[in-house]
């Protein structure tokens, strides 16, 4: 039970024992919240313990502390020894001023002090200002709800004792954008694979609110997962396309199809990743209004009270992706990007606030300013603007900013920055998060001091009891709660001069160490002011924060001095690491402190104004709406300098007159630390950037100093590396073009970067790529390889089809529609906005496509298939199968069909962006064909919303159309038929019935079907497979000679440390890393045309952590180039293996080796990583794998157990003619085991018949 005493009292979870004798006593508080509204009721318990029962009544007297003195004494209080059995609570009313409180309670027992216990706690309604942020929530299953209930439950308690102001659900929608608010009772999340509940997140928000803490929900850019498919199908126009008119997303279609039912099972397999985003076009303002409803609508289910954004809904927020609408044009519609983006934010404000005045809206800059708020300084501004808050996730470490100094200087510019513009700045704390991150006093100690002192706040506080809590955070919580409004009121203003007020020595000197003039402000109150300055002992110089371990906490400063150059009225000292925070040292000249440990915070009082004072303006980037990201025109695409800057800290984006936009990316010789800076990479995510093909890159340059003849920078990518010198330059501050020409092929990254090597300031502006010719499928492959007159015709019927399931796959019903007895065989589409992914399960090779009666393309770009595949399709249509081709945001005009083999077999002419709403006076689907109004009846509507505007070929049949255009339409193509199916499943419909729910479509399909696949057809013939020759064999358990051709034996030509055992050869497969040895075998064992099978058992622990390096398990060398052909266990890092086989060689009729390669994963790999786009095998010590890797010049092929694990198709083809240097087994040339078990190695090739 509680006692209730009416009085105005505010108390803290902290106590202190009376000195000497009393030690008995202890007095201990709790408010019931962390923040209370101006003039809120609210109460707080007491607690006291006696040494025994008092004889006469305790009194008990309070008071409450505010700003640097202010006192007011409240009712004193007489409770007997019967008022002590029981916990006390207080009544109060919380003071009308906002800002950090402090009670100070004390008991008296016949008026000697026995005991004295005080809190904090915060009063105002912004609470991002008012305080830190609280650990954010994850996983929130119904299970959990009991930890979030009552004044006392688990989570009310810890968060009441961390005294964070607000608090967030880290991805806790089932997909952001679209799918915030949620009819579903529970529910695993798209972005992070949590399992959330409704009643656990309204039961976390109604803890939170009960201690006046805020709640605010996670968003993003990007819709992910099955959720974000859904949503996207029925918005094609809301969405973000590449180039060539693919839509732009990262994901796999295969992980969609699983992650559809989980929120029914509520189990999500491992092996699906999460957070697969599409990305989108925010320019409609309808799509922000759908967004914008989505968040009030989550706030009034859930009880969120505002949003933290991870990604903005500005024009290419996500790392720099800008990319194209449906219809090809830049997503600003030739207004500046900037201008664009800062009135979609505007947009979200207005719209957001006006139904929900007390909305709060945070923002993500993962990235500090030069490298994300500078692309878009408008809509930066607007975002800081009205207490809009700021993360800077990226504040703690990283290459960049890890040293404590650097790291500072940066944080300071990016936080006042924000301040500047009304903002809210906060750094993340990633030590309590990021396992082996020092996360210690001294680490934290100055990531909150270095944050503090630049009016920046904490994000990511953890709770009491975890792993990683050290009690430092709830100090500096505390403290930072208390006198917030020294650290983050809006007035703060940094000074120009701050040495004309004072001065800091230490030991009679300046200190380097001694950092106090970057963090020194101005206050304007009621008829007086402050000068505000932080005393920090900075770390020493090269400290880094990945090292911060106690030991590199600096030396304290002995003897500072402070003079005032002028007398204050008062001057406060406040040290958070003190008994007493705060100490008024009165009216002095000069301060002394003999010892400064870390920090100190000075405080001098003045009367009067000001406003006299001149402040620091953090410089601020205006492209004064010159900013441009033009339309591509007669194939130039510019790509503004915006997009490109690294960050680095010699380099920043300026005003430049002369450069295109108005804006270039300036990098500064005087601020150089190191030979080569990286000052500009990209354009990311936003793979293809321009067509496959012939393209010239233009880069204009301008160099202050033209006379030096050293180099000021090199550019670099798929055009190669060229180094540019200062004196190739015309003239000094005048931009001079510099262009490349080179060919980039399909499917692969188009990567700018720029190094800057200093000796003179350089400038950038925005970069240029033209096409000059496209690339056409035919130029890759020698004509006779393309004659189709002697191509024998498959014969019979195999009743197998395959399948390649893009986006929406499901919605054509090809598989319900299969007659009886049919085999159904698939891949998946894999999206990359960096790269393009092939499917590893498709059918690699002609004969392995002739072996299904049908294959069936559904919303498939064409680099998703690569030109061999294309080749090996255009074949297997020409001797007698059959092709159908389904439409979507990735087909036909949108998945670059244009100039490939593909497109020649195809009914259809289809241009690039194609897809279009339809717009014309058909509602419905018609008939084409008298033959289908006897397959099915059109009286159902079928109504199409999205399709493909395309044009029949001559000879071709159309058998169903809308407004004449053709939507099903086929013809055949030498023995085989293709049908194109020019219609999407994309859209909602108004009226009617979509196509893919109207019975009819099942009907026609099983028509179709029908013929491709008739009941009454002979059996399928397949192809006599003739084998290649037999090289060599070798069991490995008997021997090392190789069983050569006819009966012929090949002696090893080394061995050095590889066994002959029972279990096969043993290649270094007890022993540890490093193990030494060799087993090669003389040349001619590899052909151009071959393959090796072999048996492996990994001897490494099952976890891979003892693979430090990659090892090789086959190879040979090259004796023209040098270049190698192997087989290895590929170690990028510490989470990403794969089993690997490289070709280092040229392509053929070109003489410069290039790597050519086809790999899957043997160990799941993090998200996002590279490896997590591979088909996956997890690999265990002693398990022992069969694996085959085929080769050709157009392709790798690997599979494990009879299983096809990847495929690489190269066209051009790659010449492999001259690797016949010895082969290596079972370690490398270098000398170096593998670490294994080998056996059953067989090696085949064709062997030349000149041989």
């Amino acid at each position: 039970m509680l006692r209730r005493i009416g009085i105005l009292l505010i108390l803290a979870n902290s106590s202190v024992w009376c000195h000497g004798a009393q030690q008995q006593w202890k007095l201990t508080v709790e408010v019931n919240r962390v923040v209370y509204a101006p003039g809120a009721p609210a109460t707080a318990r007491i607690t006291l313990a006696t040494p025994m029962p008092p004889d006469e009544p305790l009194v008990l007297e309070s008071h409450l502390e505010f700003g640097l003195s202010g006192h007011l004494q409240l009712p004193t209080t007489r409770v007997t020894q019967r008022g002590l059995s029981e916990p006390l609570q207080l009544s109060f009313t919380a003071p009308a001023d906002a800002w950090g409180y402090a009670l100070v309670v004390r008991a008296f027992h016949k008026e000697v002090l026995r005991a004295e216990s005080r809190d904090v706690f915060a009063v105002g309604t912004d609470h991002f200002r008012l305080g830190q942020q609280n650990n954010h929530g994850g996983t929130i299953p119904k299970q959990v709800i009991g930890l979030f209930q009552g004044d006392d439950g688990f989570w009310p308690a810890k968060w009441r004792n961390m005294k964070g102001t607000w608090l967030e659900i880290f991805a806790g929608s089932p997909s952001d954008v679209c799918g915030l608010a949620t009819d579903w009772d529970q529910w695993i999340t798209m972005h992070a694979k949590y399992h959330m509940s409704q009643d656990g997140i309204r039961a976390y928000t109604a803890a939170a609110h009960r201690l006046g803490l805020r709640v605010m929900m996670y968003n993003n850019a990007t819709p992910s997962g099955a959720v974000g498919a859904d949503w996207a199908r029925k918005h094609p126009e809301w969405l973000s396309y590449n180039y060539q008119g693919g839509l732009r997303a990262d994901l796999r279609v295969q992980d969609l199809e699983r992650q559809k039912v989980w929120h029914k099972t509520l189990a999500p397999e491992q092996e699906v990743a999460a957070f697969q985003p599409f990305y989108l076009n925010f320019r409609d303002p309808a799509l922000v209004k759908f967004g914008c409803d989505q968040m009030l609508q989550a706030s009034r289910q859930f009880g969120y009270d505002g949003v933290r954004f991870d990604g903005h809904w500005i024009l290419g927020d996500v790392a720099s992706g800008l990319g194209y609408d449906m219809e090809g044009r830049r997503p600003s519609g030739g207004d500046s990007p900037d201008k664009v983006s800062a009135q979609i934010l505007q947009q979200v404000r207005d719209y957001t606030r006006k139904r929900k005045p007390d909305f709060a809206i945070g923002f993500n800059y993962g990235n500090h300013y030069q490298r994300g708020g500078a692309r878009n300084p408008t809509a930066y501004r607007t975002a800081c603007g009205k207490g809009g808050m700021i993360l800077w996730e990226g504040a703690t470490f990283g290459k960049d900013y890890s040293d404590w100094r650097r790291g500072a200087r940066k944080l300071r510019e990016n936080a006042l920055r924000v301040h500047q513009n009304g903002g809210i700045h906060y750094g993340q704390a990633h030590m309590t998060s990021i396992t082996g991150l020092p996360c210690n006093d001294f680490s934290l100690r100055y990531y909150y001091i270095t944050n503090f002192a630049a009016t920046s706040h904490i994000y990511g506080g953890i709770y009491p009891g975890h792993p990683n809590y050290q009690a430092i955070q709830g100090l500096y919580y505390r403290f930072a709660l208390r006198y917030g409004a020294l650290l983050y009121d809006a007035n703060l203003r940094p000074l120009q001069d701050p040495a004309a007020h004072l001065r800091v020595t230490a030991d009679g000197v300046e200190h380097a160490d001694l950092w106090w003039k970057p963090y020194t402000y101005k206050r304007q109150l009621q008829g007086r002011f402050q000068i505000i300055t932080h005393l920090v002992n900075m770390p020493a110089a090269g400290v880094r924060k990945e090292t911060s371990t106690l030991d590199k906490q600096p030396a304290p400063l002995a003897n500072v001095r402070v003079e005032f150059l002028r007398q204050p009225e008062r001057v406060f000292v406040l040290d958070p690491e003190q008994p007493a925070w705060a100490h008024d040292a009165g009216s002095v000249g000069a301060l002394d402190i003999p010892r400064l440990n870390a920090w100190k915070i000075l405080v001098q009082e003045f009367p009067g104004s000001c406003d006299s004072i001149p402040v620091e303006r953090i410089p601020e980037l205006d492209l004064r709406g010159r900013d441009r990201a033009p339309d591509p025109q007669e194939g130039r695409i510019t790509f503004p300098i915006t997009l490109f800057p690294s960050g680095d800290d010699c380099s920043s984006l300026v005003e430049d007159d002369d450069a295109q936009f108005g804006v270039a990316l300036q990098c500064r010789a005087a601020e150089t630390r190191s030979p080569t800076h990286n000052v500009a990479d990209g354009p990311y995510q936003s793979m293809p950037c321009a067509a496959p093909g012939r393209l010239r890159i233009y880069f204009r340059l301008k160099v202050a100093d033209n006379t030096r003849a050293a180099a000021v920078c090199t550019v670099q990518g798929r055009f190669g590396k060229h180094t540019i010198r200062c004196n190739q330059f015309s003239e000094p501050n005048a931009f001079q073009q510099f262009t490349y020409d080179y060919h980039l092929p399909e499917g692969v990254s188009n990567y700018v970067s720029v190094d800057y090597h200093g000796g003179t300031d350089l400038a950038i502006d925005a970069i240029v790529m033209e096409q000059l010719a496209l690339a056409s499928d035919r130029d890759l492959f020698a004509p006779a390889s393309l004659a189709s007159d002697s191509l024998p015709q498959r014969q019979g019927i195999s009743r197998k089809i395959h399948v390649m399931r893009g986006l929406w796959h499901d919605f054509f019903g090809i598989e319900k529609a299969l007659p009886a007895n049919t085999t159904y065989t698939s891949s998946w589409e894999t999206l990359s906005t960096s790269q393009a992914v092939q499917p590893a399960e498709f059918p690699a090779t002609v004969s392995a496509l002739l072996e299904h009666d049908l294959v069936a393309l559904l919303n498939v770009s064409a680099d998703s298939l690569g030109a061999v595949r294309r080749k090996n399709l255009r074949e297997y249509v020409l001797r007698g199968g059959t092709l159908f081709v389904g439409g979507g945001p990735r087909a036909f005009g949108h998945g670059a069909y244009a100039n490939t083999l593909l497109a020649e077999i195809l009914p259809v002419e289809s241009s690039r962006l194609d897809m279009r709403r339809n717009t014309g006076t058909d509602t419905w689907i018609q008939p084409a064909s008298q033959a289908l109004r006897a397959v099915t009846s059109f009286d159902g509507q079928p109504a199409i919303q999205f399709y493909h505007h395309a044009h029949a070929r001559p000879g071709a049949e159309v058998l169903l159309q809308i407004n004449r255009d053709p939507l099903l339409t086929r013809w055949k193509v030498g023995h085989g038929v293709v049908y194109a199916f020019t219609a999407t499943p994309c859209g909602e419909m108004d009226a009617g019935t979509p196509w893919w729910e109207w019975e009819g479509w099942q009907q026609i399909l099983q028509h179709v079907l029908g013929t491709v696949i008739p009941e009454d057809a002979p059996p399928y013939q397949p192809e006599v497979a003739t084998d290649a020759a037999l090289l060599g064999k070798l069991r490995g358990t008997r021997g090392l000679d190789l069983e050569g051709p006819a009966g012929s034996t090949i002696p090893p030509r080394t061995n050095a440390g590889v066994q002959v055992t029972a279990k096969g050869l043993d290649c270094g497969y007890h022993q540890p890393k490093g193990a030494a040895g060799m087993l090669s075998y003389p040349s001619g064992l590899f052909k151009p045309k071959g393959s090796i099978k072999f048996t492996v058992t990994p001897g490494w622990e099952t976890d891979l952590t003892s693979l430090d390096q990659s090892i090789q398990l086959f190879s040979t060398n090259s004796v023209t180039h040098g270049g190698t052909f192997q087989i290895y266990v590929y170690v990028h890092s510490s989470e990403n293996y794969a089993l690997a086989v490289h070709a280092q060689t040229n392509d053929i009729n070109q003489d410069q080796p290039r790597g050519h390669s086809a790999m899957y994963a043997i160990k799941r790999a993090p998200v996002g990583s590279g490896n997590s786009l591979l088909k996956t095998s997890l690999w265990k010590k002693g398990q022992p794998r069969t694996i085959e890797v085929s080769w050709s010049p157009s392709q790798l092929i690997v599979s494990e157990n009879g299983e096809q694990m990847a495929v690489s198709n190269f066209a051009p083809e790659m010449d492999l003619s001259s690797f016949s240097g010895p082969v290596f087994l079972g370690g490398s040339a270098s000398g170096r085991l593998a670490r294994v078990l080998l056996k059953d190695i067989q090696i085949r090739g064709q062997v030349p018949a000149s041989e």
